[in-house]
Parts: structure tokens; sequence; C-alpha cells
């Protein structure tokens, strides 16, 4: 009798435990989700920006900003959709990396691009200060150094 009562204790036990990481793993999933609806809710609203530019007002940004720098509303949300999208990305999987990208990837290559080096000063207010941001503005850098 004293193996069954053991056995039952240990079963019980794994059963309340595995209960636990259920609960525990669903709070994560949901929070998630949350984020990610959210963040796929707010690139569509950026988006917006290419027919609506004046919407920048809200943003405490001069729409003819973008005029000055060479940029069609339409290019600027593109990048900044895209931005906002690789930052879904990288906030996940890589929440801790800050060095730029990997030269001859696709962010790299667009980071240090001369529109993008051009936009950054008004595309960086849209993106919090993260280490995504970071490792953007570090490869925006690389853009502008000298080349042999």
């Amino acid at each position: 009798m004293k193996d069954e009562v053991i056995i039952s204790l240990g079963a019980f036990l794994l059963s309340t435990l595995t209960l636990l990481y259920t609960l525990w793993l669903n709070g994560r999933m949901n929070k998630n989700n949350a984020i990610f609806h959210n963040l796929t809710t707010i690139i569509g609203v950026e988006a917006k920006i290419a027919e609506v530019p004046t919407a920048l007002k809200f943003h405490n940004l001069d729409p003819d900003q973008l005029e000055k720098i060479g940029l069609k509303p339409e290019e600027f949300a593109y990048l900044l959709t895209s931005f906002t999208a690789g930052g879904i990305y990288y906030k996940t999987f890589y929440p801790d990396d800050d060095a730029p990208f990997a030269e001859g990837s696709y962010r790299y290559i667009m980071c240090t691009s001369e529109a993008t080096r051009k936009a950054w000063p008004i595309l960086k207010n849209f993106i919090t200060d993260t280490n995504y941001r970071k490792k953007i503005e570090k490869t925006v850098a690389l853009g502008c150094a000298p080349t042999e």
C-alpha cells in the first residue's frame, strides 16, 4: 500500500505542476498574441501615412520634412512599416542584440542606403529606444563611413 501512496502522490504532484505550467504558458501566449495583434494594427495605421502625410503632425513632425529630404509619403510609410515589422521579430527573438546588422543582409542594405540615412532622423521618432533601435542606428552610421 505504501508504494501506491507514493505513486499517487507523485502523479498528483506531476499533474499539479503540469497544470501550473500550462496556465503560465497560456498566459504568455495570450500576452504574445495581444502584442502581435497590437503591432500589426500599428503597422496598418503607420501605412496610412502614405495616404495622409499630414498625420505626421500628431508626432510633432512637419510633413514638409519628407519633401525636404526627398522622400514621398509612400516611401516613408514603407520604411516605417518595414522597421516596425522588423522590430516585432528582433524584439522577440534577439532582444539583447544591439550590434549592427550583418553586412550584406536585407536590413544592412536598407539601413546603409542614402535614402534611409536621410529618413532616419524622422523615422527614429517612431521607434522606441530599445536595442533594436540601437542596432538600426549603428548600421545607419556604417552607411556614413567612408568606403575604400
